[in-house]
């Protein structure tokens, strides 16, 4: 009898629920779904993601905000303005379009700026330096009020670790982010070449 190969051996994989809050068991088979190498630009980290988990975390995705407009929750999350030199660090997720700062929610009995550290090292691999504080932004939509705690790091260092909800961690230059970076990121980004003072104000 012919030996089944890795990739015809079903293989149940329960992906941390994350950021997300579901957890979502796939049969993905070999950890290389696709043969193709991942693109990335220039000084960019691609994670392998296949279809599958990338269809998936974007209804995990879908699920979550329907949720958002029945309970309307109250959510405390962290971003890291990640800076070397004249670069930031983004990401760009599985489920959700464009490239964003990284981060997360903050857990139970978890400061902000353990958050941040916890949060960039599940999704980058990274280690941080001293953090400083940016700013505290809200967010109002779908159904949900979001309280946002931002830091600087300009001291960092990126792993290896991959993160099924990061498709790709690239850095950019401040003053020319791609096209589709998200507007928070855009207004994050301005204000700290601009030299903004530290505050609370609209994401």
């Amino acid at each position: 009898m012919r030996r089944p190969s890795p990739a015809e051996a079903p293989v149940t994989t329960a992906m941390d629920p994350g950021l997300i809050g579901i957890s979502v068991s796939l049969p993905i088979g070999d950890l290389v779904v696709n043969p193709r190498r991942p693109r990335a630009g220039p000084r960019g980290r691609p994670l392998l993601a296949s279809a599958g988990v990338r269809w998936a975390a974007r209804l995990a995705y879908l699920l979550l905000r329907l949720s958002w407009r029945i309970r309307r929750p109250v959510t405390l999350g962290v971003k890291a303005l990640l800076v070397a030199g004249d670069e930031v660090v983004l990401v760009r997720h599985t489920y959700q379009r464009g490239w964003l700062l990284p981060g997360g929610g903050v857990r139970r009995r978890e400061t902000p700026e353990d958050a941040v550290r916890r949060e960039c090292a599940e999704e980058l691999g990274a280690t941080l330096g001293p953090v400083e504080l940016f700013c505290v932004c809200s967010r109002f939509r779908e159904g949900k009020s979001d309280h946002i705690t931002v830091f600087v790091c300009r001291s960092f260092s990126l792993g290896k670790k991959s993160n099924f909800e990061i498709e790709e961690c690239r850095m950019f230059p401040l003053a020319a982010l791609p096209d589709d970076a998200s507007r928070g990121t855009r207004r994050r980004v301005r204000e700290l070449l601009d030299g903004a003072e530290c505050g609370t104000r609209a994401w």
